[in-house]
């Protein structure tokens, strides 16, 4: 069987809403456990499944005619989702902390931390809550649904379009070609353990990359997948160094609020020497983190060139697109 027989469409505008649908489905199941609160997970999936609507939207908005204003709507819910779940991940790591590896004395500076980081998502709740009542009553997202779902039911009554796979195809040799060239532009600041900014967005890219193969995959026979589980290690590698860096201004940032705090209150701050040692343990810990996660995300990406991942991905994506040299 075929990719046109085994895939449920008909055209690429039929892929196109198939894919996207499938993905805001996935974001619209997890809003019940995001509006409950009582586990992170849910909010988790949520922001990943409006991560996975952007790229989508991204690649292939133009094949279902999706108007431009459909990605700023998305890109709105996935950083009201991110704020939060960054605070989740957070919380979740100091408790972990506290209960572990803190010393006794690290305990006052380590609580102190962790009572900011709560009043900060408590904070950010009635937000998220506001956010999931106009998913549910009906906003851009909906619209952007009935658009998408008016688009297969024009493809269901219509013929098939000759030769979409193959369109489909080549157009994602093009467009994943180029995420692939922007990812590997930033290879010279691996070799830099302090070129932060270009590590984050090292990430960035690296997860435009793996969401966009994924998203493909079934245009090939799933063939992507393995070679987009080898990108995410690397995005996930580059998500631990941007975590430290993140928990290393963080803490920073927190002992300078603390003193203007005493300051205010007390008129001194004299009772900020209680608080360090924890905060400075949390430091300390992160940074080495960071430190390893750097290392391994340089292995990684040694091991990328050594099996010649990249070359793989142009491989796979060409096939029956670029002529065999043969």
């Amino acid at each position: 069987m075929d990719v046109e027989e085994r895939l449920p469409c008909r055209s690429r505008a039929d892929f196109a809403a198939e894919r996207i649908l499938g993905h805001l489905k996935d974001l619209r199941k997890e809003i019940p456990g995001v509006r409950r609160n009582e586990d992170i997970e849910p909010l988790h999936r949520m922001r990943v499944a409006s991560r996975r609507v952007r790229s989508a939207l991204a690649l292939l908005g133009d094949a279902a005619a999706v108007p431009a204003s459909a990605g700023r709507e998305v890109r709105t819910i996935t950083r009201r989702l991110g704020a939060a779940r960054d605070r989740d991940v957070q919380i979740q790591w100091l408790v972990s902390f506290r209960e572990g590896d803190a010393a006794k004395g690290d305990h006052q500076g380590v609580d102190r931390l962790l009572l900011r980081l709560r009043q900060e998502r408590g904070r950010l709740q009635p937000k998220l809550e506001r956010l999931l009542l106009r998913l549910e009553e009906g906003d851009g997202i909906a619209r952007l649904e009935e658009h998408l779902h008016r688009q297969r039911l024009a493809a269901s009554l219509g013929e098939e379009e000759p030769g979409w796979v193959a369109e489909t195809r080549r157009r994602a040799y093009q467009d994943l070609g180029i995420l692939a060239e922007r990812l590997l532009s930033y290879e010279p600041y691996l070799s830099r353990p302090e070129a932060a900014e270009q590590h984050h967005a090292m990430r960035i890219r690296a997860k435009a990359l793996r969401y966009g193969l994924e998203l493909f995959s079934p245009l090939y026979d799933d063939e992507l997948d393995p070679l987009a589980d080898r990108i995410r290690k690397l995005q996930s590698a580059l998500g631990e160094v941007h975590d430290g860096d993140v928990w290393v201004e963080r803490v920073d940032r927190f002992l300078e609020e603390e003193r203007r705090r005493a300051l205010d209150y007390l008129g001194h701050a004299r009772s900020l020497s209680r608080l360090v040692p924890g905060a400075r343990a949390v430091r300390e810990d992160r940074a080495r983190a960071r430190e390893e996660a750097h290392r391994k995300a340089r292995e990684l990406w040694e091991r990328f060139a050594q099996e010649d991942l990249w070359g793989q991905i142009r491989t796979t994506l060409g096939k029956d697109v670029v002529p065999s040299a043969s």
